[in-house]
């Protein structure tokens, strides 16, 4: 911020880069001999540690946002910055409170529970989800372009409905509904359980691996653009 004394407060914001993915405390600053700013403060995102930032105008990669404390996403995230890598610690458990978008990399060591909300994937470059088991509800692949892919390092499961609009997912695991739009593609890394309806209007790269659709429950498959499904179940 600089002080320009005009507005409600004087005070103009010229950054939104922060100092920390959570909160800080005791900041103190402190103008070099060549008038570079340095800035010592507590930092509750790398455990109360002290920590030291100095002014850098170049403009900065993605940060990481670790959630410190169990609680609705909206109010968990409030500090986090579109593109961050927001980080779900062990132990730890967030509870969609709206449908939400993330642009930018999502690790899950504790919990998330969806809540019955969609949570869409969204941004240009690559994404990648981490965690041994990403529980979503609706899950919506919405890239900036085609070419965009989302990377999934762990269990994916999505209980209603998985939607590819645009960009590609690299994954596989267990579904109920999906559906692929002309400018999605689907790439599996292993088997995959449709418990739904698979509709497929763009890409589906099969890699040999085997498709397995769970019929159980009356389900059906829409196979445009899509060949030689396997059968492992009536």
């Amino acid at each position: 911020m600089r002080y320009t004394g005009s507005g409600a407060t004087g005070w103009e914001i010229v950054d939104l880069r922060g100092f920390s993915g959570n909160g800080i405390a005791h900041p103190n600053l402190v103008l070099a001999s060549d008038d570079v700013p340095f800035v010592a403060y507590t930092d509750y995102a790398n455990g109360t540690k002290a920590s030291l930032m100095t002014y850098d105008p170049t403009p900065p990669g993605p940060a990481t946002c670790e959630v410190v404390s169990s609680g609705n996403w909206n109010d968990v995230t409030a500090l986090c910055h579109a593109g961050d890598k927001i980080v779900i610690p062990a132990g730890v458990t967030v509870v969609l409170d709206s449908d939400i978008e993330i642009s930018g990399d999502f690790e899950i060591q504790g919990t998330l529970n969806p809540n019955g909300k969609t949570v869409t994937l969204t941004g240009s470059g690559d994404q990648t989800l981490t965690g041994s088991l990403l529980n979503f509800y609706r899950l919506t692949v919405n890239k900036t372009n085609k070419t965009d892919t989302v990377h999934i390092v762990g269990k994916l499961k999505v209980s209603k409905k998985l939607s590819i609009v645009k960009g590609k997912l690299i994954s596989a695991s267990d579904y109920s509904d999906v559906e692929i739009l002309v400018d999605g593609a689907l790439e599996l890394t292993s088997d995959i359980s449709v418990s739904g309806t698979f509709t497929n209007d763009g890409e589906f790269i099969a890699n040999t691996l085997y498709r397995g659709f769970r019929r159980d429950d009356g389900a059906n498959v829409d196979r445009r653009h899509s060949h030689s499904f396997l059968w492992l179940g009536h």
